[in-house]
Formats: structure tokens, C-alpha cells, sequence
């Protein structure tokens, strides 16, 4: 183990994140080189340690299950961004990021909550993949 009286300071992820965006990564970030996966216990055991920068939350990512004939459990380092809005109102587009790993339904309480719509008002979800095309999104 290394000088134990060195203290290196509060883990700083400032490097890795888009300015302005606390949780929005940088572009082509390189595992290992730019960032190191760690599971949570890893995680938490530094951040007691060290603590964490002010103002900053921890980069969580979940494991996703990729490829089409041949599966692999691998890290999903990039969420996918989906612009919401609401169909009165298609000007109002709110970006939000989701792993996925994430259901229809994770997907429709936020929805819920940047709309301020409530639970009992029926919602439909749909997929906008053309100018003027849509298709149901089902839970």
C-alpha cells in the first residue's frame, strides 16, 4: 500500500463529463485509459475514503445485455438520448438520457414528471422515426 499519509483529494470526474451537464460523458472516452468501470462496492469504499467532489454525483451505468445471435453482458458506458415532448405541445422537446436496460414504464413516470401529467390521466407512448411517421411504443 502506498504513503499513507498522502491524500490525493476528492475524486474529481469533472475530466469525463460534458461541461454543463452533470451526467452527459464526453465523447470516445477509452475504458481503462480515460476511466476505470468499478463495481459499487469498489466505488463506495473510494468515495469513503476520499470523498467526492463538490457538487458532483456518481457516474452510474448499468450492465446490458448486447448482440443479436451471440449475447454478451457488457457495460453500457453511453445511455441513449430521446427527445420527449408532449402531442399538444410537439415544440416543447425535453432531452433526457435512458440505459437500455430501462422499461416503457421507467420511461413514462419521467415523461409523467417533466409534464407534471398525472397518474390517472391515460398516456400513450409513441416512436417518432420520420417527419410524420409514428408507431405505439407497448409495454
Amino acid at each position: 500500500m502506498g504513503d499513507q499519509n498522502v491524500y490525493p483529494g476528492p475524486i474529481d470526474n469533472s475530466g469525463l463529463l460534458k461541461d454543463g451537464d452533470a451526467q452527459s460523458l464526453k465523447e470516445h472516452l477509452i475504458d481503462e485509459l480515460d476511466y476505470i468501470l468499478l463495481p459499487t462496492e469498489g466505488w463506495n469504499k473510494l468515495v469513503s475514503w476520499y470523498t467526492l467532489m463538490e457538487g458532483q454525483e456518481p457516474i452510474a451505468r448499468k450492465v446490458v445485455e448486447q448482440g443479436m445471435f451471440v449475447k454478451h453482458c457488457k457495460v453500457e458506458v453511453y445511455l441513449t438520448e430521446l427527445k420527449l415532448c408532449e402531442n399538444g405541445n410537439m415544440n416543447n422537446v425535453v432531452t433526457r438520457r435512458f440505459s437500455k436496460a430501462d422499461t416503457i414504464d421507467t420511461i413514462e413516470k419521467e415523461i409523467r414528471k417533466i409534464f407534471s401529467i398525472p397518474d390517472e390521466k391515460e398516456t400513450r407512448l409513441w416512436n417518432k422515426y420520420m417527419s410524420n411517421t409514428f408507431e405505439p411504443l407497448n409495454k
